[in-house]
């Protein structure tokens, strides 16, 4: 019997996010530079290469950061660095693509549900 690979929360959330990235519209679609909630406190919880997701957000909601908006920019910040590199991450068009990808996140209910889990799951270690 073949082995059966457990997709997990990361990976679904991953497969929305790059589902999110194909629909994302180019800087001359109007997109304007919305900032996210709480960007100040995501630009802080950034951390080096060798901290971890988890131990960035235990920080954030140690310093009193609860709001899901942020800590959910947060992941998938870390989650988009990871997978387009840091040198992508650092240009101002990828903050900009951040925000988008979070709003069309906020807006689907089901999506939204499961960025709050993938949250819990990294606070919690798993």
């Amino acid at each position: 019997m073949p082995d059966m690979t457990e997709i997990t929360r990361i990976d679904r959330l991953l497969d929305r996010l790059k589902a999110q990235l194909e629909r994302k519209p180019s800087a001359g679609d109007g997109g304007g530079s919305v900032q996210a909630g709480g960007a100040g406190a995501v630009s802080s919880a950034r951390g080096g290469p060798a901290a971890s997701l988890s131990a960035v957000m235990k920080d954030l909601v140690a310093s009193g950061v609860t709001e899901d908006r942020v800590l959910v920019t947060v992941l998938v910040e870390r989650m988009l660095r990871d997978s387009l590199g840091a040198a992508v991450s650092a240009s101002p068009d990828f903050h900009q693509m951040l925000d988008v990808v979070v709003d069309a996140l906020a807006d689907d209910d089901e999506a939204w549900s499961l960025c709050r889990a993938c949250v819990a799951d990294t606070l919690a270690g798993t």
